[in-house]
C-alpha cells in the first residue's frame, strides 16, 4: 500500500529568495566590474631620465606636461591624463534585476554626448576613434560575472 503523497508549492517565497540572491550577486559583480574598468585604463609612458626635451625648442618639459601629450592609441583603453573619467567610473542597482555601470560624467552644456561615451564609442563625425573600456572589460570578464551571479 503507497502512502499518499503531498507536494506543496511555495513558489512566491522560492523567486523571493532567488531575488535576493541575485541582488546580493549583482552587487559583488558591480564592485568587481568596476575595479576592473578603473585597472584597464592604460598609462602613458614617463619621460626620460632628466625630463623630455620638447621637439621644436628643446626645452625639458616636465613629467606631467610630458604625458599630457600622450594619447593612447585608437581601439586601447584610455591613458588617464587627469584621473576625472577614471574616479567617475560607478554603478548603480535599477530593481532588483538589474545592475547600470558606467561613467556618472554628464554631458557638456550643448553636446549630445558626455566625454566617456565619446571615448567608449568614438565620435559620431569619426573625429575621435574609440577607446573602449566598458565593454572590453565585461566582455574579458564574462565568465567570471556568471559564476559571480550564480554563486550561493
Amino acid at each position: 500500500m503507497t502512502q499518499p503523497f503531498r507536494l506543496e508549492w511555495k513558489g512566491p517565497e522560492f523567486v523571493r529568495k532567488l531575488d535576493e540572491r541575485l541582488s546580493r550577486n549583482l552587487d559583488s559583480v558591480g564592485v568587481f566590474l568596476q575595479g576592473e574598468i578603473v585597472r584597464s585604463f592604460g598609462s602613458p609612458s614617463a619621460p626620460p631620465e632628466g625630463g623630455a626635451k620638447t621637439p621644436v625648442l628643446g626645452l625639458t618639459m616636465r613629467a606631467k606636461t610630458f604625458r599630457a601629450g600622450q594619447h593612447s592609441k585608437p581601439g586601447e583603453p584610455p591613458f588617464v591624463q587627469t584621473g576625472t573619467l577614471r574616479r567617475s567610473i560607478t554603478f548603480a542597482r535599477e530593481g532588483l534585476r538589474k545592475l547600470l555601470i558606467g561613467s556618472s560624467l554628464k554631458p557638456q552644456r550643448g553636446a549630445d554626448h558626455s566625454y566617456a561615451w565619446l571615448l567608449e564609442m568614438g565620435s559620431p563625425g569619426g573625429q575621435l576613434a574609440a577607446r573602449p573600456y566598458l565593454r572590453p572589460a565585461v566582455r574579458k570578464n564574462k565568465r567570471k560575472i556568471l559564476s559571480m551571479l550564480c554563486a550561493r
